[in-house]
């Protein structure tokens, strides 16, 4: 699993390194004709690197500007008159005519298709701005704008002049419809109160104050941190049971081994639980305590048994309490042989402490996977970073073909 992102890395990098070389190589080629193609007009100038080699043996490598191609007087000049003969129909809009005009116009600062230039003006900028926006003061009765447009090509240019008559623009909605409403009642606003219209189009308007959210928004925030705190220890305990059931099965092939060798050093089982008891009470540290819990386990099934406690029975608690399926098989072996005796105790224990150590080897395996899949993604974007680095300089290398 994680010699599988490396992998698809390594072939993705010779893939591209090899696309690079092939374009490299083939732009790599002699010039014949002494002479390089321009770009077409209105594409920009580009810069172009060459390969130079005299016939006395001296080669080198030269960088030049390339400009872009220009037109004569005369074609600039039927460019502007063409593009003069368009402007009527482009900046006409969703009005009917230049004679009313109660929409926005639509002033572009370019054609399609066209190199020219085009700036705007009027002799009311107050009233129509160089985008062509329509302002709400224009009186009632509407009032006549020159527009004016300067298009130019290169250092030629030529004027273009109409003359329109403007209206208040039309209002596209019962809220813009309402506005207009609302600034001509208080157009010559006095003292201290301002102005709502009473009816529109004939039809009454009841004006109210909008309720405040404060308590809806606190309502939600409420109900949102009560759910938090709510979840959270449930969240923290399955994570706590969770962590527990992990390590109790990190120690459980040693704590078998542990029985093993008690047993075959012919202790009781109620000596191995002593035993392993007292050396876990030798240990100081509280973080191995807090870490180990089985041994916590181990030593209440010890008290236990001191106290009174039949040894099946606390047995039996044993693998209640740890709730693995391990253990509760590890205490049903130790409470059948204090019930009835075992002799093949020991085997039966050999075969639990093997079974033991392959699933410990198959939990770090699945853990390693796990690990691998958490570098897939910052992996990803190294390489998309990669991809970038090789792919931007070959994208503009090949713009300026």
């Amino acid at each position: 699993m994680q010699k599988k992102p490396l992998i698809i890395f390594a072939i993705s990098g010779v893939v591209l390194s090899a696309a690079c070389m092939i374009k490299d190589y083939s732009t790599n080629r002699i010039i014949t004709g002494y002479r390089l193609e321009r770009n077409p007009f209105g594409s920009g100038q580009r810069e172009e690197t060459l390969d130079f080699e005299i016939s006395d043996g001296v080669k080198g490598e030269i960088t030049l500007q390339i400009p872009e191609e220009t037109n004569t007087p005369r074609e600039r000049k039927k460019l502007l008159k063409d593009a003069l003969s368009q402007l009527d129909q482009q900046i006409l809009g969703d009005n009917q005519s230049f004679s009313h005009v109660d929409h926005n116009l639509n002033l572009p600062d370019s054609l399609q298709d066209s190199p020219v230039s085009i700036s705007w003006s009027s002799s009311r900028p107050d009233l129509i701005d160089f985008e062509g926006i329509l302002s709400r003061d224009i009186p009632k009765n509407g009032t006549e704008v020159l527009l004016e447009a300067e298009v130019s090509l290169m250092e030629q240019s030529e004027i273009y002049q109409k003359n329109l008559k403007l209206f208040r623009p039309t209002p596209q909605t019962v809220r813009e419809q309402l506005n207009y409403k609302i600034e001509d009642e208080n157009s010559e606003l006095e003292g201290k109160h301002f102005i709502l219209p009473k009816s529109m189009d004939g039809n009454k308007i009841t004006w109210k104050f909008k309720p405040s959210s404060t308590g809806v928004s606190l309502l939600i925030l409420t109900f949102a941190i009560v759910l938090f705190l709510y979840l959270r220890p449930k969240k923290e305990q399955e994570q706590l049971i969770q962590t527990r059931n992990e390590q109790l099965m990190l120690d459980y092939p040693d704590i078998i081994s542990k029985f093993l060798l008690l047993l075959s050093a012919g202790l009781s089982i109620r000596n191995c639980f002593e035993r392993i008891t007292m050396d876990y009470k030798k240990i100081e540290e509280e973080q191995y305590k807090k870490n180990h819990p089985v041994y916590e386990e181990i030593a209440f099934t010890y008290r236990q048994i001191k106290s009174g406690v039949s040894e099946t029975t606390a047995y039996e608690n044993l693998g209640k309490r740890c709730g693995c399926p391990a253990y509760k098989t590890f205490s049903t072996v130790l409470s059948q042989n204090a019930r009835k005796g075992n002799k093949a105790i020991m085997d039966i224990l050999e075969r639990e402490a093997h079974n033991a150590f392959d699933q410990r080897k198959r939990n770090a395996r699945i853990t390693g996977e796990k690990a691998g899949t958490k570098l897939l993604v910052p992996m990803i974007l190294m390489l998309g970073i990669v991809f970038l680095i090789l792919m931007v300089p070959a994208y503009l290398s090949f713009t300026k073909i």
